[in-house]
């Protein structure tokens, strides 16, 4: 699933829809590259981690979408400005709700399906 953020760059541009995907490897990524981590627990103070979670999402979006990732990570605090509650809202809908989770589906993407044996 792929979500669109609305950012304006200044006053007068034309107003972008980014291409947002903030699933688990975006968790891993925060983690991994970030030393950061968002919980359930999070009292919403650790702005750094929302900016690094943004900056993955957008680098998986624009990568699904088969584009170039044209934001640097300086840039989300700019982007955060004005599109934080819109990101915030949108990512429970990446994790989809504990009841309707099942037992996971086999997707196999063009040119990797398993070796036959």
């Amino acid at each position: 699933m792929i979500k669109f953020i609305n950012y304006q760059p200044s006053k007068n541009a034309e107003v972008m829809k980014l291409p947002v995907r903030a699933a688990y490897k975006c968790m891993r990524l925060l983690k991994e590259k970030d030393g950061l981590t968002i919980g359930l627990d999070d009292d919403g103070t650790n702005y750094k981690a929302y900016e690094a979670l943004l900056f993955h999402a957008l680098e998986v979006g624009y990568s699904w979408e088969g584009k170039e990732m044209p934001w640097k990570e300086e840039d989300m605090v700019n982007i955060m400005d004005q599109c934080f509650t819109e990101f915030m809202e949108m990512l429970p809908e990446f994790f989809g709700k504990k009841e309707e989770v099942t037992e996971p589906k086999k997707i196999v993407r063009k040119g990797t399906e398993p070796e036959k044996k």
